[in-house]
Formats: structure tokens, sequence, C-alpha cells
């Protein structure tokens, strides 16, 4: 698990890498710092031997006890990956055809270097990086440096030794310029563009570096025996030197520094006299404070010196300034960051910078993709709560309405409405009797009622029956004379079979008494009155032998239930 959360780490851009610098002042300082902040984690610099006129190491038994004692002492684990910065042998720039193949630039580059004294006796291992491209000339411009071959192997073979993951070995000058970003000094000539010019005062040698932005333009080196020159003309040489390099530049920022205990650069800025502005950085005897902040060593109440060279190393491919070498036998000259190995599960796996932001971006589109996928499930789910809420809401507003109008009746009925039912009811059995009474006062000799209906909103229908259609015309006459059937119609008059039966006489009876001023008692209670039949000798005669006819009157439709007389 902790090696899966490593390599997340380094994918999210937290990697941490130990840089190593081996001083020509014969140390060698190892410091871990947060990328984020520029805070030192851990730092640690010990006496190292170092040959300065044949700018080689001394000894590599002594290199490899040295990282041994260094490693343990600040608990750097075996697989946290360390960048070595070594002093500088030569370093410059070469304009090249843009066509040229790795192995043609390769062997150019080469053959510069064999040019300088120190690689008469020895092979050059050369890194480079191209800085910029000129389509116009179809040129490149590339920047260059060389080491010896032979101790480049055995630095790498002295690393396994100790089992500590190196992955890079560049140039010290390179590395000086990307501890000097960390500072925050340059920024803003970073950021805007501007035309700057670096000096760096070195142990036996003057650098000039003239950049632009984050690109540099150009990088001279010129070897300086400093320890030869008096008090009164090192200053006045270096100011020399300086202002011819810088000639014709118009730099808007020279930033001196000074690495040699035999000058000072506050000292060597005030010859200078140059219309920009000037910046002084010691990191030598004469430092007064540190550049750094976090846990640092003390020497008595100071703390101790961190170089930039060492800073720049722990920075390698998250500076400002993207410059950087590589001379390591694996590593391919040309590439400005190389690969880091990461250990996954037992093996070793090596991923290039390029393959690092292609895995960014996908998993930038998934969580982007998945983001977008939760709003839009988001916001269906919300659109749908929202519709069932809406329809909740109606439905209750219509059930509190309902129960608002049930609750004001039973107030309403609470508070007397009681009476007015009563006296509704009383008026509608009144207008019963009446018409009861207007149906039974006409009816004729030789006809006879089977069914009156009335319902409460006192539509009437009459069935009965009668010997002849005179007789039936003749009440129906007398109904609409009477003004309570004024609607009246004949609904219906058809023969009727003949009866052995007995026939039906209505007689307009009550069986009940009235309890309210008259009012029958079932009308009281919304049924319909009862009638009884008195049967008759002649009018039974009378069906035997005449014809017989049905009839119906009415001013709304006759129900299809009858009631016989006498039923």
């Amino acid at each position: 698990m902790m090696k899966i959360n490593k390599l997340f780490s380094f994918l999210a851009g937290k990697r941490e890498i130990a840089g190593v610098f081996i001083s020509p002042r014969s140390t060698i300082e190892l410091v871990l710092i947060d990328i984020d902040t520029n805070k030192v984690i851990k730092h640690k610099s010990v006496d190292f031997s170092y040959d300065v006129v044949q700018r080689q190491i001394t000894s590599m038994q002594l290199l490899e006890t040295t990282m041994i004692g260094l490693l343990d002492e600040l608990n750097i684990p075996q697989n946290m990956p360390i960048v070595l910065s070594l002093p500088t042998i030569l370093i410059g720039h070469l304009t090249a055809p843009i066509d040229l193949n790795y192995e043609e630039v390769k062997e150019a580059l080469v053959s510069e270097a064999e040019t300088n004294y120190i690689f008469k006796k020895y092979d050059p291992a050369v890194s480079w990086d191209k800085v910029t491209v000129n389509e116009d000339t179809q040129t490149q411009y590339l920047l260059y440096s060389a080491f010896r071959k032979e101790e480049i192997a055995q630095i790498e073979a002295t690393f396994k030794k100790v089992k500590s993951n190196i992955v890079a070995i560049d140039s010290s000058y390179l590395t000086a310029l990307r501890g000097l970003a960390a500072t925050g000094l340059i920024n803003n000539d970073i950021e805007q563009g501007n035309l700057y010019s670096v000096l760096i005062i070195a142990q036996n040698s003057f650098v000039l570096v003239s950049l632009a932005g984050n690109k540099i333009i150009e990088i001279n080196e010129t070897p300086l025996a400093l320890k030869s020159f008096n008090a009164q003309d090192i200053y006045p040489t270096l100011t020399s030197y300086c202002i011819e390099g810088i000639q014709g530049q118009a730099p808007d920022h020279l930033i001196i520094v000074s690495e040699s205990d035999e000058v000072s650069a506050e000292i060597l800025s005030s010859y200078v006299d140059v219309d920009c502005k000037k910046t002084f950085v010691e990191t030598n005897k004469y430092a007064q404070n540190t550049l750094f902040y976090g846990n640092l060593d003390f020497m008595g109440d100071k703390p101790a010196i961190i170089s930039l060279e060492a800073v720049g190393a722990a920075l390698y491919g998250k500076s400002l300034i993207p410059t950087s070498l590589n001379f390591m036998a694996k590593a391919k000259a040309g590439q400005s960051i190389s690969n880091i190995d990461i250990s996954l599960f037992g093996k070793t796996i090596s991923i290039s910078p390029k393959k690092i932001n292609q895995i960014l971006i996908i998993l930038i589109v998934l969580v982007a993709a998945l983001y977008l996928s939760i709003l839009l499930i988001g916001s269906s789910i919300d659109k749908s709560m929202s519709v069932n809420i809406d329809e909740l809401n109606q439905k209750l507003t219509s059930y509190t309405a309902q129960k608002e109008q049930i609750e004001k009746e039973n107030e309403s009925f609470k508070k007397g409405d009681v009476t007015a039912q009563v006296l509704s009811v009383y008026e509608n059995n009144g207008k019963l009797v009446q018409s009861y009474n207007a149906i039974s006062s006409v009816i004729p000799s030789d006809l006879w009622v089977n069914t009156v209906e009335i319902d409460n909103n006192m539509s009437s229908s009459i069935k009965g029956r009668s010997s002849n259609v005179e007789l039936i015309m003749q009440y129906y006459q007398d109904l609409l004379a009477g003004g309570k059937f004024n609607s009246f119609k004949v609904q219906s008059i058809k023969i009727a079979q003949p009866k052995t039966e007995e026939s039906s006489t209505l007689t307009q009876t009550q069986n009940n008494a009235y309890p309210y001023n008259n009012t029958p008692y079932g009308a009281m209670n919304g049924q319909q009155p009862k009638v009884e039949t008195v049967k008759s000798e002649s009018e039974i005669d009378l069906a035997e032998k005449s014809k017989l006819y049905d009839f119906t009157l009415g001013d709304r439709a006759v129900s299809t239930s009858t009631e016989k007389p006498g039923q």
C-alpha cells in the first residue's frame, strides 16, 4: 500500500527528490526540500575531498562511505530518487542543423568537447538540452556540458553499492540557476520575460549567464585563479570581465553570486557600474542570512549555508528554469528531464514526464466526466423529487380545503342550522300533502290510480287504469286545471290485458298519524306515503266485461318499479 501511495503522490506532482552536491570547496551536501514551499526538510553538509585542479573526485571509496553515513543519518529511504550535482568541467552552447538525428548531434558535441584540454586524455560523456528552435533558419540552439565518461560510470557504480536510487547527474552551473530561482530573487524576471544576467564567482572560474525569462541565451565560463590576485586587484579585474561580458546586452537586472571566500558579492556589486537593478547573493563566508528556511544545521549561532546547487538538484524537473542535463549511461542525452523509476509490487516501472502528463490528463478527464455525471443524476433526481413534491402539495391543499369545508359545515350545524333543515323538511312535506290532495280530488269514476311517485324536488308521476281513454284525458285536464301540475304530460296510454284478478281503486287514506302539523311521518323521513286500496264488486265486474287502458302521467321519468294497489 505504501508503494501505491508513493506512486499516486508522484503522479500528483508531490514527489520528493534528494539533492546531493559535491562542492569544489571539498564538501559534500545532501538536502531534501518541500518542492511546494522550498522549505528545507532535511540538510547535512560534511567534509569531502575534491581535486579542484583536475576537477575530479579524489576517491570513490570515500564517496561510498560518506554517502552511507549521510543517507543513514538523515534516514533517506533506498527508493528515494537522488540527483547529483557535480562541479562543471565544461559547458557551452552550439547551434546545429535541425535535421540532425540523435547520434549525429552526439558526435558533433563529443568533437566539440574534445577540443578542451581536459578531454585530451579522457573520453567525454556529453549531455545536452534543446533550448530554442529557429524554423526560419532550420537550426536548433543547444546547451551542452561534458564530464569524464569513466568517472560517471564509477559514480553510478558507487551509488548502486550503497543501494541509493540515483536518477540523474547534472552540471553545477545549471543546478545553481535552478537554486537561484527557488530563492524568488528572479521570479519577476522569469514571469515578465525580462533580459537579465547572472554572474557566478566560482572557486577557479568566472561564469556569466544571460537569460530571457526562463531561457538561457548564452553561457560563458572564464578560468580565473582567484587566489593569485591580491585584494586590491581582484575586484577591478572581475569588474572588467563583467562589464565586457554584458556589453551590448543592456540587461534589466544583474545578479552577482559569490561562492568563493576570496570575493564578496556585495563589494563587487559596488564596483560594477551598470544602469540596471543589481542584486548580490553570498554563499560563502560573507553570508549573513540563509537563503532557505527549514530544518537547518547550525554553526554556532548561525545556520549552515545551503548551496544553490544542492537545492537546484533537489528541484530537478520542478524549477521555473526548466533546463537540466543528465549524464547517466541509461539516460538519453537531449532530454531535459529523465524518466523516474517507481518501485511497484517488486517491479521497477520507468515513467517519462510525457507519460505522466498523459496520465494526469486522463485522470482529470475521468474526474470531470464523473463530476458531470453526478451533476446530471443529481439534477434528474431533484427534478423528479420537485414534481413529486408539487403533486403532494396539490393533494395536501385539496385535502386541507375539504377538511376546512367539513369543519365549517359542522360548525355551522352546531350553531343552529338544524332549525333551517327542519323548516325545509316541513315545507316540503306540506307541498307533498297538497299534491296528494290535488291528485285524489279530481279522480273520475271508472278510473283507478295505482301508483303515485313524488320525489324531493316535487317532480311527480301517476300510473293508473281506466275503462276508456276519454276519462284519462278528462283526469289529465282536471289535474292541469288545479294548477299544481302545470308541467304534466301524458307519457303513455296503452291497452291492458284483461284480468281475472280484482281491480283496484285508490282511496287516499292515511295509515299513519301526522305528528307534526298533519305532515305524514313517512314524508318526514324522505319516504313515499303508502296507499291502501278498497275493493268494489261493481268495479271488478266492469273490469271483467270491459276493455281497460293503462296510462302514465307526469313531469319526470317513471320509475321502473311499480307498486300494486293494496300492497
